[in-house]
């Protein structure tokens, strides 16, 4: 979507779309490297919140970008920001959905977690994307492209902040037996 969003909504080419996409993954990588495991033990359950409500700003910050000035260093800031929050929602998901999972049941228990993660990506991509490119009429003209990012960017925002809701179902501490 966002690749489509830049090369058919801005008119960059190829290789600029593709470098556009390294501060995501920076921000991703710094948020799982530094962010998720040094405020994991502060936060608690809280992190998946912080983290999904980063990522949100930073959608929202891409699509306003685009949908006014088309600025890349904005759309690339704001790229950093949704990376950041993605990587701090990411990093510490794992250890805080097994955090309470008998030893005798983690094999199953992360088996059963990374299948539902994989359904829940594919599932969110294929919604989201079909969304946006009904919206945008296949995604072949600039002024339809750049207005389809907004409803499917709302989508996305819908579902972190679902996310941060069903967030606190976790236990508000999560590594003792209490």
């Amino acid at each position: 979507m966002l690749t489509l969003v830049l090369q058919v909504g801005l008119g960059l080419d190829p290789l600029s779309a593709g470098l556009l996409h390294i501060p995501f993954a920076v921000g991703v990588g710094l948020g799982i490297s530094l962010l998720g495991r040094r405020i994991l033990p502060r936060l608690g359950r809280s992190v998946l919140a912080v983290g999904s409500g980063a990522m949100a700003l930073g959608v929202a910050g891409v699509t306003v970008t685009v949908a006014t000035s088309g600025s890349v260093p904005l759309i690339g800031v704001a790229l950093l920001i949704a990376g950041l929050g993605m990587g701090t929602c990411a990093g510490p998901l794992s250890p805080i959905a097994l955090a309470r999972v008998d030893t005798r049941h983690a094999g199953a228990a992360g088996g059963a977690l990374k299948t539902v993660q994989q359904l829940g990506n594919a599932g969110g991509a294929a919604t989201v994307g079909t969304l946006f490119l009904v919206i945008a009429g296949g995604a072949t003209s600039a002024p339809e492209t750049r207005a389809a990012l907004i409803p499917a960017a709302i989508s996305i925002c819908l579902l972190l902040f679902c996310v941060a809701v069903l967030s606190r179902r976790f236990p508000q501490r999560l590594f003792d037996t209490d």
